[in-house]
């Protein structure tokens, strides 16, 4: 399996995160939902990832049913050498709130992972 894990890593970052060797992958298809996780030489997670959509059911003008996008979210996470993590969050609209709106990725430091 192929993680681009470095993808939204801003260079500043680069030389000071751990490089995973290995990854898990979870998947829910029913929730819309996936995680990976990357793990260093020693087994120990130093890479994070996840995403969701949360969906609603919409009547058509036929009156079938279709699903509607009604929150997005994505966490991507780099363990950094000093054992922080830098977290960057992406989100579109709000949950329960049908307008599409997407926020501008945001990063910050934190002391654990997220779960």
């Amino acid at each position: 399996m192929h993680i681009a894990w470095d993808e939204y890593l801003p260079a500043e970052y680069l030389d000071q995160s751990t490089v995973p060797v290995s990854f898990e992958r979870f998947e829910d298809p029913e929730a819309q939902a996936v995680k990976y996780l990357g793990y260093d030489g020693r087994m120990q997670c130093c890479f994070y990832r996840h995403q969701f959509v949360l969906t609603r059911a919409v009547m058509e003008e036929d009156e079938s049913f279709s699903e509607e996008e009604t929150y997005f979210e994505e966490v991507l996470a780099w363990r950094i050498r000093n054992g922080t993590w830098l977290c960057r969050t992406t989100t579109r609209g709000a949950a329960g709130d049908c307008r599409r709106r997407l926020s501008h990725p945001q990063y910050e430091i934190t002391a654990d992972r997220p779960r």
